[in-house]
């Protein structure tokens, strides 16, 4: 008689989202949050893997008891990276109040905090608010910043954020030579497999198409955005 082989859901579900194998993930995740609750950076995961699968309202309740634990813990950094997250989830939707209101809750978690990388993308969520108020040097002033703290921290993705965001903002003044080089940087990076999931469906999903555009004005445009064919919206195959 064969022995009956237990399978742990969360030390599975972890090892199916690092696999980046969604579905399974999500289902093994949620199975180990109904069986007793999960800790903040399993429900993040729980959260990502819901998302990556098209749920992106029980990722925002994910999200949410995530950023109440952080709370509870005191950990005013992890939750502010989760209230900046919820705002960009919310904006989403174009639940703008709400999606405000998670800002202003960023903003005061980070005031007086050690520098982490939640005050780089808080930069980055502030370079927004300024470039739809037409403010393009304030936006840039937000990036420089973000650059700044970027390149004393550890995070891969950030950089690649406030380039894509520099990108939009100079070539919205006319600067198109200068705003391709920075998406090309990021392409290149996504490609690398230097980022994380999220961020290389960004550049995936919205810097690879402007990059395989034919561009009218200038052919070396043109010959430049060709060798990027072939890498559409679909971050398959890289970092993910």
């Amino acid at each position: 008689m064969s022995d009956v082989v237990t399978v742990d859901p969360l030390e599975a579900g972890r090892e199916a989202y690092a696999r980046k194998a969604w579905p399974e993930a999500y289902r093994l995740l949620q199975e180990a949050d109904d069986d007793g609750g999960l800790g903040p950076a399993d429900l993040e995961a729980l959260a990502k893997s819901a998302w990556w699968i098209g749920l992106a309202g029980e990722a925002i309740v994910a999200r949410e008891r995530t950023y109440a634990i952080y709370i509870e813990q005191g950990n005013r950094s992890m939750a502010a990276m989760m209230a900046l997250t919820l705002r960009r989830e919310y904006g989403a939707k174009l639940a703008r109040s709400v999606a405000q209101g998670w800002l202003h809750r960023a903003e005061h978690l980070l005031e007086g905090e050690q520098e982490s990388v939640a005050h780089g993308y808080l930069e980055i969520a502030h370079r927004e608010l300024s470039f739809d108020r037409g403010d393009f040097e304030d936006a840039l002033a937000h990036l420089d910043r973000a650059n700044e703290i970027a390149s004393r921290l550890d995070d891969p993705d950030l950089p690649v954020w406030a380039a894509m965001s520099r990108a939009e903002v100079i070539a919205t003044s006319g600067r198109l030579d200068e705003a391709f080089g920075l998406m090309e940087g990021a392409a290149a990076a996504a490609v690398g497999g230097e980022l994380g999931p999220f961020t290389t469906g960004a550049v995936f999903c919205g810097v690879m198409p402007t990059l395989r555009r034919p561009r009218s004005r200038e052919a070396s445009r043109r010959s430049r955005g060709t060798g990027w064919r072939g890498l559409g919206c679909s971050p398959t195959g890289s970092r993910t």
